[in-house]
């Protein structure tokens, strides 16, 4: 997991995130200009002051409390991958049939915010039920489960809601696929951007730095106008 600090000159949290907003609300435009990658970087570099509070003050995991109505799944989560050239067996993603980096990220059912990344991993040793199971799911309360897809089912029903539980209602699937279809989309406004849509050729740390980067960008512009799309969720009774 991605931890940030408040350190001294970060300059104001303001002013660096409306600079940020501003890229991204141009991003279509410095694409056609001078490429995602380079604007990519350019948010990369600027974030680096950022990252020392924002990553903990952006991507936070209370923050799947928003809304709360006693429901005992808070989070969906999903591991995404990205490609990276490199080529280990460690690394295999069998999403890409090549080497790649896998990140978890889970995102609040009823507030809609990014509240936990995680990564990167190993896509070929470690599949995102073996990542949930060592990093999100000891975090979680007790009782409290989370809404996933079938690649979780062996954690079902105790810590996951997914279709293939046996304990879960047909009553509920048009609401849970919902969801997850919500989740997905966050994981496509992360590839729009270039550098985690192709393939990876530098040096790991930096992509880790580059995910945590667009990760806050995203979440900026979630609270700022690009909110995810809205669905209803209930534990006991089923909202469509």
């Amino acid at each position: 997991m991605f931890n940030g600090r408040r350190d001294q000159g970060c300059g104001r949290p303001q002013d660096i995130e409306e600079i940020c907003l501003a890229a991204h609300r141009s991003h279509g435009f410095l694409g056609a200009t001078c490429g995602k990658f380079l604007v990519t970087y350019l948010l990369f570099y600027l974030l680096l002051d950022l990252n020392r509070f924002s990553i903990s003050q952006k991507i936070v995991l209370e923050n799947r409390f928003k809304n709360d109505k006693g429901n005992d799944c808070l989070l969906s989560v999903d591991g995404t991958d990205f490609q990276r050239s490199k080529t280990s067996k460690d690394w295999f993603s069998y999403k890409f049939r090549r080497s790649g980096l896998r990140y978890e990220v889970a995102t609040s059912i009823l507030g809609g915010d990014i509240c936990w990344i995680c990564g990167p991993w190993k896509p070929g040793k470690y599949n995102d039920l073996d990542i949930f199971r060592e990093a999100l799911a000891t975090w979680l309360e007790p009782n409290e489960r989370v809404e996933a897809d079938d690649g979780y089912a062996a954690e079902a029903p105790l810590r996951v809601k997914c279709p293939a539980s046996i304990a879960e209602p047909v009553e509920r699937a048009a609401m849970t696929q919902r969801v997850r279809s919500r989740h997905e989309t966050v994981n496509k406004r992360f590839k729009q951007w270039g550098i985690l849509r192709q393939v990876f050729r530098h040096d790991l740390a930096n992509h880790r730095n580059v995910f945590a980067a667009i990760c806050v960008v995203t979440q900026l512009a979630i609270e700022n106008g690009e909110p995810l799309f809205e669905v209803h969720y209930d534990d006991d009774n089923v909202s469509l």
